[in-house]
């Protein structure tokens, strides 16, 4: 295997680990206490939602949201911003709804980097192996 397919290979890896990376820091961290109730349901903590799950209460939550200004414009309300629910505003929840999703992206594609990676580096020798480590450690030295 060539050098420069193998050196291709890892930056393709890196720059995955790097758009996981980046999904994660769109979103800064929970701003609820992550129960939310949806559809008249029993709270569910958003920390464990599937990806079909979160996008089904971001669904209802937009629901929601359209049907208060809907309300509010049919009474002539204009001082009301954001509808509370289970004691936070709509937004913060559609927030944590995105950043568990995020959060899900994110996972995935870690995981299928690491799993590339395991099987690229069965495929490189060891010599190869010490030399793309030597260049990996120069590296971090030269960001000292």
């Amino acid at each position: 295997m060539s050098d420069k397919i193998i050196d291709t290979l890892f930056e393709k890896i890196a720059s995955k680990r790097d758009k996981a990376a980046q999904l994660k820091s769109k979103f800064k961290n929970w701003t609820t206490n992550r129960n939310l109730r949806v559809r008249g349901e029993a709270p569910k903590n958003i920390g464990v939602m599937t990806k079909e799950e979160v996008l089904s209460a971001l669904a209802a939550l937009i629901g929601e949201q359209r049907d208060f200004k809907q309300a509010c414009e049919l009474v002539g309300e204009t001082g009301i911003v954001d509808q509370i629910k289970d004691g936070f505003p709509l937004s913060d929840w559609m927030a944590d709804l995105q950043y568990r999703y995020a959060s899900i992206e994110a996972s995935a594609i870690t995981n299928e980097a690491s799993s590339l990676e395991a099987q690229l580096l069965k495929l490189v020798s060891p010599e190869r192996l010490r030399e793309l480590e030597l260049n990996r450690l120069a590296e971090a030295v030269d960001k000292l």
